[in-house]
């Protein structure tokens, strides 16, 4: 079945921003780094090449962040007392290819620990949490628009769709169906070395999640991220990114509504013994102290992606060439004649018999110097009727004509 591609992409675009941004108790997320579902070269920016028709990847990070939330004092960033002090997420995740230039993906954010403190219970009668639970899950297509391996640089269209299975209480959602999309711009500096930048946004409708709190306002929200990845061999490759995240009419003002985040990590892929596995270990750190920014982060990531992969037609059969070439007798004896005449000298006979054998046994042309042919003639010992043919050539090698027997 053939699918439009720009049907396709009016269709998801209808259904990303169509959701109804309701929700029973809509909040914040505080789920700040949420990874791409087709495993590509980084590990949250969007590159720009999709898989493959039938292609697949699944994979699975698991993510720890200290301190992602916690309430400070507005003037000099002092922390009061922690929100969410420790925030150990496993984000699982597909994708398939169902063209050479769209696919499908999925991601499912489990918290298996949470340590949470009500920010709305008095200072002196707070108690910890420890939680678990599902995080907002996520549907996405990606849309190539341009090919990197083809033009050296490549971009893609990213629409999202979000579904409420968090718990906006503890800020593992937002707790409301949204929708929105991605660019992804990717570039190819050689080949080794990529970049990719990202530009997102996502509708949100307006909560205010902590009246005591000045600018604790969730709307809708703007995206930035950036990437790079290098090759080191065939095994090994460096990575690196920053992302962030802002409300769109509040975009630099403060930091609790500017989360942003670095991660640098390394990436082993034994492309030999276990074609696409590949195992990534990456650290980082916030750079504000915006909602979701943790004072550190580590992850570990297991994927495997199958993609890339073209199946070429069979060779074609082995052409047999019939090649002319060209046979000849070198003598290295001197020839001798006789003095100031064109006759050979009886010396030279047995040389010149020994050609005449060779030749005899052959369909072979001979091609003689005019003013040696009236001396052969004269000898007894070539029988020039045995030849197939005689070319007569002056010392340049042309043609001067052709005797038959």
């Amino acid at each position: 079945m053939r699918v439009s591609r720009p049907g396709c992409l009016l269709f998801f675009l209808f259904l990303s921003f169509s959701f109804p941004a309701w929700g029973l108790q809509p909040g914040v997320d505080a789920l700040l780094f949420k990874p791409t579902s087709d495993g590509g070269r980084y590990l949250s920016v969007y590159q720009a090449k999709t898989l493959y028709q039938w292609g697949y990847n699944f994979g699975l990070i698991a993510d720890y962040g200290f301190e992602p939330v916690e309430i400070i004092t507005a003037v000099s960033g002092t922390r009061i007392r922690g929100v969410i002090d420790d925030l150990a997420v496993a984000h699982a995740y597909g994708a398939v290819g169902m063209t050479d230039w769209w696919q499908v993906g999925v991601s499912v954010p489990f918290v298996g620990w949470e340590t949470f403190f009500d920010p709305n219970a008095l200072l002196t009668t707070v108690n910890k949490e420890t939680l678990y639970g599902l995080g907002d899950a996520r549907l996405e297509m990606k849309f190539r628009l341009l090919d990197i391996d083809r033009y050296h640089f490549g971009l893609a269209f990213i629409p999202f769709g979000e579904f409420p299975t968090g718990d906006s209480r503890t800020f593992r959602g937002n707790e409301q169906f949204s929708g929105g999309g991605f660019l992804a711009l990717e570039t190819r500096i050689s080949q080794r070395f990529f970049l990719a930048f990202n530009g997102g946004y996502q509708v949100l409708k307006e909560v205010i999640y902590d009246p005591a709190t000045p600018n604790a306002t969730i709307n809708d929200l703007i995206f930035l991220r950036i990437g790079s990845h290098f090759v080191l061999n065939d095994t090994w490759s460096l990575l690196g990114e920053a992302y962030s995240e802002s409300v769109y009419n509040k975009i630099f003002q403060n930091q609790i509504q500017n989360p942003a985040e670095f991660l640098a990590g390394i990436r082993f892929s034994p492309q030999r013994t276990l074609k696409g596995f590949a195992m990534t270990v990456a650290g980082g750190r916030g750079i504000t102290n915006g909602f979701g920014a943790p004072d550190w982060r580590g992850m570990v990531q297991l994927n495997y992606r199958v993609s890339d992969v073209v199946t070429l037609p069979p060779p074609p059969p082995p052409v047999e060439l019939e090649a002319a070439y060209e046979e000849k007798i070198v003598i290295s004896q001197r020839i001798h004649f006789e003095f100031a005449k064109a006759a050979i000298r009886s010396v030279s006979f047995p040389i010149l018999d020994d050609v005449v054998d060779v030749l005899t046994v052959r369909d072979t042309d001979i091609h003689i110097h005019a003013r040696f042919f009236l001396a052969l003639l004269n000898q007894k010992s070539f029988v020039i009727g045995m030849l197939t043919k005689v070319c007569i050539e002056d010392l340049s090698g042309n043609s001067l004509g052709v005797l038959r027997p």
